[in-house]
């Protein structure tokens, strides 16, 4: 369950994994969306090339950096980061639950 994830990692002021979790929960509702085709090794590169023909292709894109700025760049976040960029990935997360068309 990732939303419980989501909780813990907060309570336990593990920022980077929340990012992580938040970038986890984007990718599912991609999958949702037959948006994009979830695999186990699949690189973000990968994501972005299935994103490219759909209308959040350049939104993605910039959550795809950020995630990995954060996660793979191991960059330590405090509180106040998290809170200005956790919305960005909430957000577009919500932007797709409200998608009825898939497309």
């Amino acid at each position: 369950d990732v939303d419980k994830a989501l909780r813990l990692a907060l309570e336990a002021e593990d920022y980077r994994l929340a990012i992580r979790l938040q970038f986890l929960m984007i990718l599912k509702e991609l999958s949702l969306r037959d948006y994009i085709r979830w695999k186990k090794d699949k690189t973000n590169g990968d994501y972005l090339q299935e994103m490219r023909k759909h209308e959040g292709f350049s939104r993605f894109g910039d959550l795809v950096y950020l995630f990995e700025y954060v996660w793979y760049g191991e960059t330590e976040i405090q509180k106040s980061d998290y809170e200005a960029i956790s919305p960005q990935f909430s957000g577009f997360v919500n932007q797709l639950q409200q998608t009825t068309d898939g497309k």
